[in-house]
């Protein structure tokens, strides 16, 4: 009796028991994926967010590492003078835009300035269609998701260049719900927009600006030839020789290849000098034969040395027997004088309209009747200045007019600007004078301008606020990080328009031998003050 008793209570589970247990242990393992899940997800989340690192990197170089220093200058945007067009110019030299080659890096024989495609940038993954790519975290594929883009050119990201932004985004987990994208903006997924993303890299990241004191250049020409050297009016440019599209621009380019698209470029200076100089020889001589002259503003002194005594704010016009016209312009070191030996006796000093022949004399024109040599008492550099490199620009809708000084708008509106040298390029007006006066009332709003006709303009952000509708525009130009040097190029067309000078841009020879000045430019910064003057020496 005992024995069945006991049979009965060593019985097992009940089935409502092991459904519990079952149950249980069910609970417990999809807790458990679901954490291993969150954890997998939160992985690729972060290999997504450093392979974006990586991507703005390739692009723009670790600005927080220095080299002696100084903030690393480096990635494709330094190197080609741009944002790529789209990620595959990161992995490989292929241009997105034809698909062509895109150039390698090669220096520039003018210029000496290094610029072109050095990648890859990135380290491709090879994938098992022997294709390379560089995906996010979640491996996305523009062939297989809903991504609006092309697989060959961004690996699966989302790659959007705005004017001089890039913004460049991943999909996500679901490629088709913008609520996983990585970044993740704080906006409601329905009403999400390109616009609305993180920009991976923004205009300062790479851009520098040209400042208002580089509005104006001073350059210094030394002489090494032995004898002197004319230099028409308005037939040289200072030159910015910076990397675009992995070249060097010069004259030739489309861009360029018009006197008003050199006006309105950055890498330009204008036209200098504004009057024709004479470089003196080496020696601070120059030869002058018969019916050449000098004419001094204000008048000088003829002494009994048989000097003329100048200063530095003397003006020296030089007539020679081709008839060029030119200035000879003391150097700033002609404190509180200095002197100009004539040593020929066959001279004739003259005061207004009468022959002035006495020692001391204050004369107006110096001519001469036979040959002879000049010599200033110090060999000296000639100043010259070139001006126009940090623009004041306004943009101006399409179908503006300009006629002289005056600036007409397609629905009626004037702008008056302050003299007759400004340029029309497309829609950019470059000033030459910063001040611009428009006819009726104005309403600004950062930098939009609304006319009383209707009529809309752009004006730099950065321009003082006025009472009234007078506006001065601010000087400044953007360019991008990367090499740079400065040259002296000819203006004048023929054989030698673009080249270097060499002393003459009319012979035909470019054998300049004058090295460029280089420039050391930080990323995230402005060039080096110009607060010195730039010295060349010509042969």
């Amino acid at each position: 009796m005992s024995t069945k008793l006991n049979s009965l209570y060593q019985q097992g589970f009940t089935l409502l028991e092991i459904v519990l247990v079952l149950f249980l242990m069910g609970l417990m393992a999809s807790a458990t994926l679901l954490l291993t899940e969150n954890v997998e997800d939160q992985a690729k989340y972060d290999e997504t967010q450093h392979r974006l690192a990586m991507i703005r990197t390739a692009i723009i170089g670790d600005t927080t590492r220095t080299i002696n220093g100084r903030p690393e200058i480096s990635g494709f945007a330094s190197d080609m003078g741009r944002l790529p067009n789209c990620l595959r110019e990161l992995l490989s030299q292929t241009n997105c835009a034809d698909t062509a080659n895109l150039p390698l890096w090669q220096q520039d024989l003018d210029s000496h300035v290094w610029s072109g495609w050095r990648g890859p940038y990135l380290v491709a993954d090879n994938e098992r269609t022997g294709e390379v790519h560089f995906r996010d975290g979640y491996g996305n594929s523009g062939t297989t998701t809903a991504i609006p883009s092309n697989d060959w050119q961004n690996s699966g990201w989302d790659f959007n260049i705005n004017g001089w932004a890039l913004t460049v985004f991943s999909r996500g987990f679901d490629a088709n719900d913008a609520g996983d994208d990585v970044p993740r903006p704080d906006i409601d997924p329905v009403t999400l927009t390109v616009g609305d993303y993180p920009q991976l890299v923004r205009e300062f990241d790479y851009q520098v600006t040209l400042g208002s004191d580089w509005q104006e250049v001073e350059i210094q020409l030394y002489s090494e030839s032995a004898t002197q050297i004319f230099i028409p009016q308005n037939s040289l440019r200072l030159k910015l020789n910076t990397p675009f599209e992995g070249t060097i621009l010069g004259y030739l380019d489309n861009d360029l290849d018009t006197s008003n698209e050199r006006d309105s470029s950055s890498i330009f200076s204008r036209t200098f000098p504004q009057i024709g100089v004479f470089v003196p020889a080496i020696d601070g001589g120059l030869a002058v034969e018969n019916t050449e002259s000098f004419a001094f503003d204000p008048d000088a002194i003829l002494t009994a040395n048989d000097t003329v005594t100048v200063t530095a704010a003397t003006e020296i016009t030089y007539t020679d027997k081709d008839s060029n016209i030119g200035q000879i312009r003391p150097p700033d070191t002609c404190s509180p004088s200095c002197t100009l030996t004539i040593p020929i006796t066959n001279r004739v000093a003259k005061k207004g309209t009468s022959t002035v022949t006495t020692d001391g004399s204050p004369i107006d024109t110096l001519s001469f009747s036979g040959t002879g040599k000049v010599t200033l008492s110090l060999p000296f550099p000639t100043p010259l200045v070139a001006n126009g490199f940090a623009k004041s620009t306004i943009s101006v809708p399409a179908g503006s007019t300009l006629l002289a000084s005056t600036l007409s708008l397609p629905l009626g509106a004037t702008i008056n600007l302050a003299d007759n040298n400004a340029v029309l390029n497309g829609t950019d007006v470059i000033l030459s004078d910063p001040t611009i006066t428009v006819v009726g009332a104005i309403a600004r709003a950062d930098n939009t301008v609304t006319t009383g006709s209707g009529d809309t303009f752009t004006i730099p952000s950065n321009t003082p606020v006025t009472a009234g509708s007078t506006l001065v525009i601010p000087a400044a130009s953007l360019m991008n990080i990367g090499e740079k040097s400065l040259t002296i190029v000819c203006e004048l067309a023929g054989p030698e328009q673009g080249e270097l000078f060499d002393g003459n841009c009319t012979d035909g020879n470019d054998n300049n031998t004058n090295p460029p000045k280089s420039l050391t430019l930080l990323p995230k910064n402005t060039l080096s003050i110009n607060d010195s003057a730039l010295e060349w020496g010509i042969q």
